[in-house]
Formats: structure tokens, C-alpha cells, sequence
């Protein structure tokens, strides 16, 4: 069906589909920038390696794994993020509205934890904190 050989690594730390095995993703590079009003050519500038035929055939395949439900393109379209206290709930939100996984300690109870609990509880769910705690930064060195 895509004759650009567009792979699947046994790599747990990269399961995307990459275009000629070049690790350039073609979900989280090449779908957005298109959907962005980019042309090919500029792909192209942006990414010498790359053929017109690379980028068609990413368009394609992206279409062709969107339509299908594929579990790796809404994977890539969605973070996960642990939301500290100092940031607003009209954020979390705002990121939920453009289908990020967000989680405010707030909803769990959790006001008074930690840093070093919040950064347990990030690591152990895969999370990105979201803070405006200078000092959750500093912390974070900390050995937990």
C-alpha cells in the first residue's frame, strides 16, 4: 500500500511510523506542518533527506491512519500532563478541549503533596508537570 517503506520499530522508546527509516515521524512532523497551510516545498527545505514521494505518501498514510482509528495517531495527538496547583483550571481545560490528558492535583486531592511525591506520581504515570513553582525545579535534582 505505501511503497515508501515506512516502518515500525521495535523500540519501545520509538513506536512511530518514520519515513524511510530516517526516525522522522509522520505523525508528529509531517501531519501537523501540512495541516499548518505548509507546502511541500518548504517540507522539503526543512528536510533535505525527504522526496516529494516521502511527503505525499506521509499525507496519505496519516489519512489512511486517522480514518482507520489507528492507536498511534491519536496517541500522537494527545500529552499527558499533571497539572501543580498554581496552575488555573481554565488551562487545564483549555488543554482537555485540545484532547491532552491533563490531571490538576486538585481533582485528586492532592493539594499539600510533595514535590518529590508530585515527581513520583509524574514519573509513574508518564506525565508532564505543569508548574509555575520555581522551586518544584530545583527539587527535582533530589534523588527520590
Amino acid at each position: 500500500m505505501f511503497d515508501r517503506n515506512y516502518i515500525r520499530s521495535a523500540n519501545p522508546w520509538w513506536p512511530y511510523a518514520s519515513i524511510r527509516g530516517m526516525r522522522i515521524p509522520v505523525f508528529s512532523h509531517c501531519r501537523p506542518r501540512l495541516h499548518m497551510g505548509f507546502r511541500t516545498t518548504k517540507s522539503l527545505e526543512d528536510y533535505p533527506d525527504l522526496e516529494r514521494e516521502d511527503i505525499e505518501q506521509a499525507v496519505a498514510y496519516a489519512a489512511w491512519a486517522d480514518a482507520r482509528g489507528s492507536e498511534e495517531s491519536l496517541r500522537t495527538l494527545a500529552m499527558k500532563f499533571l497539572a501543580d496547583m498554581g496552575v488555573s483550571m481554565r488551562v487545564v481545560n483549555w488543554l482537555r478541549r485540545g484532547t491532552h490528558d491533563v490531571v490538576h492535583l486538585r481533582e485528586r486531592g492532592l493539594q499539600r503533596l510533595p514535590d518529590v511525591e508530585i515527581f513520583k506520581l509524574a514519573a509513574s504515570e508518564q506525565r508532564i508537570i505543569l508548574t509555575f513553582d520555581l522551586d518544584l525545579r530545583r527539587n527535582r535534582c533530589r534523588k527520590w
